[in-house]
């Protein structure tokens, strides 16, 4: 035998079966129908030894030509390796990954020539979510994938619905990773996002949505709060800017129209803030994705009902303004910012410090909670 395909593999937590591709010469060959080949590949199993466990078991083969056959693992694998080890708690939380030597056997003795490897992992990898959900059709972005059991491997790999095409992913921990957008041709359509750590063999079923969309995506915005006096300076990541828009009829539009309580300096529920300043980075070394990092300021808002420890919410999207028509927005998406009203400072305990500093002080006074830590 010649080559093994995947060379890492993983168990479920479902007894679901795992194939491997077993490449080599002068295998039994499924075109063949002499009597002599066919009693031989009735007699075949593929062999599977993990030496640390000394765990031996067999599965079936399925001959596909002299060169290629295929090695069914058995599905109870993980009950067989749980029943074997002296401490079953360890199984499944196994650090280390597990050595598989494979061979064929004929009439349960060794066949082959020499043997195969690879690798098995106790736990299999698993996506809990994404950011951002949404993207364009364009595709070429990056989107954070976060979950666990994720390996640091140089075969890892990212599809989104079932194309059949894979796209580039980007290990960062064992609970996050990076995927590359592929684009799309449908606006709206929704895949799910699958990841792979073995060139492809075998990915992930965890059905976590992705969104192709035709606007701008707000990334992120900080900082995500201020006071009801306004002139917070904002810092927002944007996505996906249409290239017809122009940065001096661009504005950061605040609404309070969920909040009647709340109205800005001109007496109106919404006010827009014109976008102040605005850089362009590229992610990826092939400049296929491009954010742009947008400054906006906060305006001054009245609310009787505000109080200083808690704080009011209003919603903020991007809009431009062209020829004194009315504001049409441009990002698919919004962010929260909350105001809150002026804490108050009662006294300072104590009053003075060493120079080396270390002392703690401690500020009394109220409305100090809406930041949190």
């Amino acid at each position: 035998m010649l080559s093994i395909a995947p060379k890492l593999a993983f168990i479920s937590n479902e007894e679901s079966s795992t194939t491997l591709n077993l490449f080599g010469d002068r295998l039994p060959d499924a075109s063949h129908e002499e009597s002599t080949t066919t009693a031989l590949r009735s007699a075949l199993t593929c062999q599977l030894t993990l030496t640390k466990y000394n765990l031996t078991v067999h599965g079936g083969l399925s001959f596909i030509r002299s060169t290629s056959t295929l090695c069914h693992v058995p599905s109870n694998l993980r009950r067989l390796i749980q029943t074997t080890v002296d401490t079953v708690d360890t199984v499944g939380t196994v650090v280390e990954p597990l050595d598989v030597t494979v061979d064929l056997t004929l009439h349960g003795r060794v066949f082959s020539t020499n043997s195969l490897h690879y690798v098995l992992h106790m736990s299999a990898p698993n996506v809990t979510s994404i950011f951002p959900t949404t993207g364009s059709t364009a595709g070429g972005s990056w989107i954070r994938v976060n979950g666990y059991h994720f390996i640091d491997s140089h075969h890892t790999s990212c599809k989104f619905g079932d194309s059949k095409v894979s796209t580039e992913g980007r290990y960062l921990s064992s609970n996050a990773m990076l995927c590359r957008t592929p684009a799309s041709e449908v606006v709206g359509s929704v895949v799910s996002v699958e990841i792979s750590f073995n060139e492809g063999y075998s990915y992930t079923n965890s059905r976590i949505l992705f969104h192709y969309v035709s606007g701008a995506v707000i990334l992120s915005a900080l900082p995500s709060s201020g006071p009801v006096a306004g002139g917070t300076n904002i810092s927002v990541h944007v996505e996906n800017i249409p290239t017809n828009e122009k940065m001096s009829t661009m504005y950061c539009r605040f609404s309070s129209s969920m909040d009647y309580d709340m109205l800005f300096t001109n007496n109106e529920e919404s006010f827009m803030t014109p976008v102040t300043a605005a850089t362009s980075t590229v992610l990826g070394s092939d400049n296929a994705s491009q954010s742009d990092h947008l400054f906006c300021r906060s305006p001054p808002i009245e609310s009787v009902m505000l109080l200083s420890s808690r704080g009011k919410s209003v919603n903020v999207d991007l809009v431009v303004v062209a020829n004194g028509m009315e504001p049409q927005v441009i990002s698919v998406n919004s962010f929260l910012f909350m105001y809150y009203g002026q804490p108050e400072l009662f006294s300072v305990d104590p009053v003075s410090a060493p120079l080396s500093g270390g002392s703690i002080i401690t500020l009394n006074g109220k409305g100090f909670s809406v930041l949190g830590s």
